[in-house]
């Protein structure tokens, strides 16, 4: 996959990981979720992740969505993320407690998760429920 066709978005309600930051300048789409919304924020961090599809599809013409937590912090196990051909991966990072972030086969943690405009587009709204 073509890291031209990805659209990365760091949802930055915490402060930004300084090795995310450096790992997303591999992306050359990269947005804050702060930029793209409008104040005030929603409480809930499933409605960010709507907002920021919405504007996805809307604003850009891009393949994929790569959405990804300010606390995440990219490890050899992340690569898969932008490399592999899925309508929509997650992938193993380490968390703001020091902890993995991925549950294991048939499990996909929303810190980073990458869909693609055909899934989104297929699947019904809203997206995120939690």
């Amino acid at each position: 996959m073509d890291a031209e066709t990805i659209q990365v978005v760091i949802f930055d309600g915490a402060p930004v990981n300084v090795h995310l930051l450096k790992w997303a300048r591999n992306f050359p789409h990269m947005a804050m979720a702060s930029d793209i919304m409008l104040k005030p924020y929603p409480d809930l961090v499933s409605m960010w992740r709507n907002k920021v599809c919405d504007w996805f599809l809307r604003e850009t013409e891009l393949a994929h969505i790569l959405m990804i937590d300010a606390d995440m912090v990219p490890l050899h196990e992340t690569q898969p993320i932008w490399d592999e051909d899925a309508p929509i991966m997650g992938c193993d990072y380490i968390g703001s407690h020091a902890s993995r972030a991925h549950d294991g086969p048939g499990f996909i943690g929303c810190g980073c998760m990458r869909i693609s405009r055909e899934a989104l587009e297929l699947i019904e709204r809203p997206w995120f429920q939690f």
